[in-house]
């Protein structure tokens, strides 16, 4: 008796966090939905392929022209680009040992 009074607030939270665990998994189990993780195999060469032709055919859709360059909003468009100003040059190798060029 005395070991119950001791532990008595352990046992009634570990009676209560199973407790809560059972009525959880029985409120949110799902339906039996199909398998979590599927795996589907692929051949790389035939992925890649695919992709290129994806790509081949929306670059065939594209349209080029020289009426961009006569549009009024391409003429006001203005340069803000600065100039890099030269910078020093390192070592040729800088891998090298120190005191070689």
């Amino acid at each position: 008796m005395n070991f119950y009074r001791k532990y008595k607030n352990y046992i009634l939270g570990a009676v209560a966090i199973t407790l809560l665990f059972i009525a959880y998994s029985i409120v949110f189990r799902g339906g039996d939905s199909g398998p979590i993780l599927q795996v589907e195999e692929v051949d790389p060469e035939t992925a890649v392929e695919q992709d290129l032709l994806v790509t081949l055919l929306q670059l065939r859709s594209v349209e080029l022209n020289g009426r961009i360059f006569s549009n009024p909003a391409f003429h006001s468009l203005r340069d803000f680009s600065q100039p890099i100003a030269p910078q020093p040059v390192g070592r040729n190798n800088p891998f090298a040992p120190l005191g070689t060029n």
